[in-house]
């Protein structure tokens, strides 16, 4: 083998493990990593790039830093001396690297995750939403921003305030706490009443009369209820608007926030992507929530909004909804 040769190969099995150190030392540059080691930058450069080696000494102290980094030997000098030993494999196993996967993109979704225009983007949507326009919110475990205080979520409240004066519909359904797949069950009712008392206050603003407040504030429900097999994702959330104005056969175009990882601390938003979903899955959301609607608590819907959602979706999806329906899907109990 001759020295280019044997560069090539120490810097293949090297990069690996300078990459695990750093990470193992929540460090982000080798700057950092050399003064961790009293060295220099250009010889740990070197020594990634197969061209100079850590002594005895080095590779001891970087064992006691980082213990469970495997593989530091490759950062010796006699690493590829011994043409009968085999060359260690400076990969981590699949379980080790599937965790800091998870870690590495968590932190890129968090730090992407700007809370401003989320909720800007949101306020727009409900500022769009006119007279018997639908939006349907579909989570077991996660209360959506404008249920949330805060200065920046009373801009929502104001916009949902506007959207049911509009004479907009907006629907909130949620697992019972009975509900099979739910563990940690949250209450959503006293979250629920705090919320439409904050809109009614809104409302009241421009609106004195309360016969007409009250007409406003009934169109915001919430509705508990297990025929919605979403619920066996219960730290996902689903949307969904309704309306004549879009441009499907259905009238309708749902998304999801699909879960990248559990909430670490209690009340910590689920960090995920929201994702518009495609023809078919829109379907499948329209038909649970259409179904929900109509089987849970049908009365407190204007009929006409029950009627629309149900033909919706038994059109799009060549389902019956009623008692015994339930649409053919891998999510189906």
């Amino acid at each position: 083998m001759d020295k280019k040769e044997k560069s090539e190969k120490l810097k293949a099995l090297r990069a690996p493990v300078f990459i695990e150190v750093l990470k193992a030392l929540e460090l982000e540059s080798m700057t950092e990593l050399a003064l961790r080691l009293d060295s220099s930058v250009g010889f740990l450069t070197n020594v990634r790039a197969g061209r100079r080696s850590f002594g005895a000494g080095l590779i001891k102290k970087t064992k006691n830093l980082v213990p469970d980094v495997p593989n530091i030997d490759v950062l010796a000098k006699n690493a590829l001396d011994n043409p009968n030993k085999p060359i260690l494999d400076a990969r981590p196993s699949i379980g080790k690297r599937l965790i800091q996967y998870q870690g590495q993109r968590l932190d890129t979704l968090r730090k992407a995750q700007n809370d401003h225009l989320n909720i800007e983007n949101i306020l727009q949507n409900f500022d769009a939403l006119n007279t018997n326009d639908v939006f349907a919110y579909i989570s077991a475990k996660t209360p959506p921003l404008e249920m949330k205080k805060g200065q920046d979520k009373s801009k929502l409240k104001e916009a949902i305030a506007g959207a049911i004066q509009r004479q907009a519909f907006l629907l909130y359904l949620v697992p019972t706490e009975k509900n099979p797949f739910v563990k940690d069950y949250i209450n959503y009712t006293p979250l629920f009443k705090d919320f439409k008392d904050e809109i009614r206050e809104i409302v009241g603003a421009t609106i004195s009369d309360k016969s007409l407040q009250d007409q406003c504030v009934q169109r915001l429900l919430l509705i508990q209820t297990d025929e919605i097999v979403l619920f066996k994702f219960p730290n996902f959330k689903w949307d969904l608007f309704f309306s004549d104005t879009i441009d499907t056969p259905y009238k309708a175009k749902a998304g999801v926030l699909a879960a990248a990882g559990l909430a670490e601390m209690e009340n910590e938003d689920v960090v995920g992507t929201p994702t518009p979903l495609s023809d078919e899955e829109t379907k499948t959301v329209l038909f649970e929530v259409a179904r929900a609607v109509y089987l849970a608590d049908p009365d407190r819907v204007p009929p006409d909004i029950v009627k629309r959602l149900k033909d919706s979706a038994e059109m799009a999806t060549g389902k019956k909804i009623g008692p015994a329906s339930r649409i053919c899907s891998p999510l189906s109990y």
